[in-house]
């Protein structure tokens, strides 16, 4: 097959990002033919480009309501580029293009699938007609494919694929301390790692006043927050670390959004993921697991699915501070313990979210769609 993906930014740093990647690479390992469209200069430009057989750049507006014109040149340029290329399936992960891929399919026939890697909100009667005009979607996990189906996704073309890790990417550490030294962090240091976005619903607040609870007990121990800041968040962050004693605050270590995740996860000690929202995955959870650190985070989405019940252990309820200082200071007091549950974690992953299972369902239900695509609306030539 010859498959087109739709990633205007494709940047490392967000887990639908990520998925599209991940389904892309594997797919051309597979042998189908794989063709980029992206609108940025985005980081994960190297990676694509090691494999895609094209790569267009040009604006994606998306479907903006009081610009109807770009829309329609957006859906245009889309169909028309997926025709001259003989394309036979579009895939994306950016959920603004939703109503662009109803109107592709209807007007040339392209079959679309979404990664559904956000629940859904509420949504108004014309994005249910675009829903009915996707080929599918598909969630990472039933949690968040239920919140789709509730607010009008077809449940025929509403499919569960959990998502997967590159465990030879993420990888326990060989030599930490080079690790360390190459990213400027104290070779001495117990490092409690979080990744993902810096924001309220990631229960950033939560992580700082439990580490709060427990520094002042711990000498050795760091607060190492990885990711990007959100704006709306920038406010509420510099008011509570600027309330932190000046001993407390040099411990909380602050690193912008980063290509390498995984030369942190190998850097660290110990994994915290305390989101406060119901997560639709997870996937910075399993590369934790992967690189085998002991891993905290709250009882939210299928973390414990993912975790398994021999390691529920390892769950704090959500926005609770003081259980997670708790839970914290368990592994802080039981290091070596947490090194060999890491372990543990390790395997779980390799069992249940390595990429061979994962793309043979996708690759399936492309082929599917594509062989039960509708025919255009409109006569190709007009367009």
């Amino acid at each position: 097959m010859r498959i087109m993906v739709i990633e205007p930014d494709p940047s490392f740093g967000g887990g639908s990002e990520a998925m599209s990647l991940a389904v892309a690479q594997g797919l051309a390992w597979r042998d189908h033919e794989l063709l980029l469209v992206h609108e940025w200069q985005g980081s994960m430009l190297p990676v694509y480009d090691a494999f895609v057989t094209k790569r267009f750049q040009f604006s994606l507006p998306g479907f903006p309501r009081r610009r109807p014109h770009r829309a329609a040149e957006c859906i245009i340029r889309i169909g028309r580029l997926a025709q001259s290329e003989s394309i036979n399936a579009i895939i994306s992960s950016h959920l603004g293009f939703i109503e662009v891929a109803a109107w592709v399919s209807a007007m040339y026939g392209i079959p679309w699938c979404f990664h559904l890697g956000l629940p859904c909100g509420t949504s108004t009667d014309r994005i249910h007609l675009a829903y009915r005009m996707v080929a599918a979607g598909v969630a990472p996990s039933a949690h968040t494919a239920e919140s789709w189906r509730r607010n009008g996704w077809p449940v025929e073309r509403l499919h569960v694929i959990p998502n997967w890790v590159d465990s030879d990417r993420f990888r326990p550490p060989a030599h930490r301390s080079q690790i360390r030294r190459d990213l400027n962090l104290s070779p001495e240091a117990f490092y409690v790692l979080y990744v993902g976005r810096i924001c309220r619903e990631k229960g950033i607040e939560m992580l700082i006043e439990a580490f709060r609870l427990l520094a002042p007990d711990f000498a050795d121990i760091y607060l190492l927050l990885v990711g990007p800041e959100e704006n709306d968040f920038s406010a509420a962050l510099n008011g509570i670390l600027g309330g932190l004693d000046h001993g407390l605050r040099r411990k909380i270590v602050l690193r912008p959004k980063t290509d390498s995740p995984e030369k942190y996860f190998a850097a660290a000690n110990l994994a915290c993921i305390p989101p406060i929202w119901e997560e639709p995955f997870g996937l910075t959870l399993i590369e934790a697991m992967s690189c085998a650190l002991p891993v905290v985070a709250t009882d939210v989405g299928i973390f414990a699915q993912i975790l398994g019940p021999e390691h529920a252990g390892s769950l704090v309820r959500r926005a609770d501070s003081a259980g997670l200082a708790s839970k914290l200071r368990w592994w802080l007091e039981h290091r070596k313990a947490g090194e060999e549950w890491g372990l543990r974690l390790r395997d779980r992953v390799l069992q249940n979210f390595t990429p061979t299972a994962g793309i043979e369902q996708y690759e399936k239900l492309l082929f599917d769609i594509v062989k039960s695509r509708r025919s255009p609306m409109f006569t190709a030539g007009l367009y």
